[in-house]
């Protein structure tokens, strides 16, 4: 088979997990002898990427038109079998590819993937939208809960029906978690339905032995820097709670984003001590030697950092943000799952087991003994099914 990836950006596993999964899955699919080929938009972008060819798009993806005839000439071209649609809330993307699904002569197979949750965006969004404003804002004069039913109700409508399209113009939409496909049901999606189907994401590395002896007293977080939905204020919160009580631990923050140079900031009022934002880095060297990972998401689809860090025997901790969670973490067996948005028993979880080697160790053997079911020829084996499906 062809396959053809597309993606609202260009692909870096450095940059994201959309494209850390994106990678691993293409290299993969290679791997077994398939034909893996990038379209991503961007003005500029690398032209191979680890022996991948990558293509953009000769125009702005608003000119809709053009691109769809580049797309279809594309897919002739280079005799595409699947295209894999990584960028399912991109109007410009999914316009593009109704052209493609309308104006198709040859039989290209269309499968958009969800990277996000289905529910959990709609029942956090009082507190996502109020903690990401300012004080003056007029939203905070209507803090009732009316207000907020109104809102919720619309973005249902709203994303129904984006999902609704999804599938009028995809073959298959694929959710990261069985548990997505009874939420996507609670915005009125029920035509097209059997079109759904739940592949999780693979996982990038695999469980790594003996790396427990590299193992020092640091926590880690790996992610964008963003309030909206990453909630990395909340870090500070908590390491600011903790830098006291641990004076030999230290916090290294990984990724960049909107809100870096507001945390850098926040850490300098608030004096926080052996905290480091080290912006885009490679991973792995922090995961093989952090013993904890901090996640503090409001809402996630996968949470790939998750099953990276289980990988490297770190410990996870995260709130109970989206259903799809609990497919990953074992609740006090493989890492620490807390009630949303609650400080004060993260930081409670957190000091426990800084102060318990012994369980620590325990939790992260289970974690990486949890990982095989994430590796990613067993994940492969899923798409290549579906990509048969006729």
């Amino acid at each position: 088979m062809t396959i053809l990836f597309l993606s609202s950006f260009p692909i870096d596993a450095n940059k994201g997990g959309v494209q850390r999964v994106t990678e691993t899955l293409a290299l993969e699919f290679k791997r077994l002898e398939h034909s893996v080929i990038y379209l991503c938009v961007a003005e500029h972008a690398p032209v191979e990427v680890k022996g991948i060819p990558q293509y953009i798009f000769p125009d702005a993806v608003n000119k809709i038109l053009n691109c769809q005839d580049y797309l279809v000439g594309l897919v002739d071209k280079l005799k595409i079998d699947v295209i894999i649609n990584q960028a399912s809330m991109h109007k410009q993307l999914l316009a593009i590819l109704n052209g493609v699904a309308k104006r198709r002569e040859k039989k290209v197979k269309i499968i958009t993937v969800h990277h996000n949750c289905i529910s959990c965006y709609l029942e956090n969004y009082r507190n996502i939208v109020l903690d990401n404003i300012g004080p003056t804002s007029i939203l905070k004069r209507f803090d009732y809960p009316f207000v907020w039913w109104l809102l919720k109700r619309y973005n249902k409508i709203k994303y129904g029906n984006q999902f609704k399209k999804i599938l009028d113009i995809s073959d298959n939409l694929v959710l990261l978690s069985p548990r997505f496909v009874a939420e996507l049901k609670s915005y009125g999606v029920y035509k097209n339905i059997n079109k759904v189907t739940a592949i999780p994401n693979p996982a990038p590395y695999r469980s790594q032995e003996g790396v427990e002896k590299f193992k020092e007293n640091r926590l880690l977080y790996v992610g964008r820097l963003d309030y909206h939905q990453k909630r990395v204020d909340l870090l500070l919160d908590i390491w600011g709670r903790l830098q006291g009580s641990f004076p030999d631990w230290s916090f290294d923050i990984l990724g960049d984003g909107p809100m870096r140079k507001h945390m850098q900031e926040k850490i300098a009022k608030l004096d926080l001590q052996r905290i480091i934002l080290h912006g885009y880095a490679d991973p792995q060297p922090f995961l093989q030697r952090s013993k904890f990972f901090c996640m503090t998401s409001a809402f996630e689809g996968f949470g790939m950092v998750l099953v990276e860090a289980q990988a490297y025997g770190v410990v996870p901790f995260a709130f109970n943000c989206y259903t799809g969670l609990q497919d990953i973490i074992v609740d006090k067996k493989s890492g620490m799952i807390f009630d949303k948005f609650d400080v004060d028993s993260y930081v409670k979880g957190l000091t426990h087991l800084m102060r318990n080697e012994d369980l620590r160790q325990e939790m992260a053997s289970n974690a990486q003994e949890g990982l095989v079911k994430y590796y990613p020829e067993n994940i492969t084996d899923s798409w290549i099914k579906l990509m048969k499906q006729s």
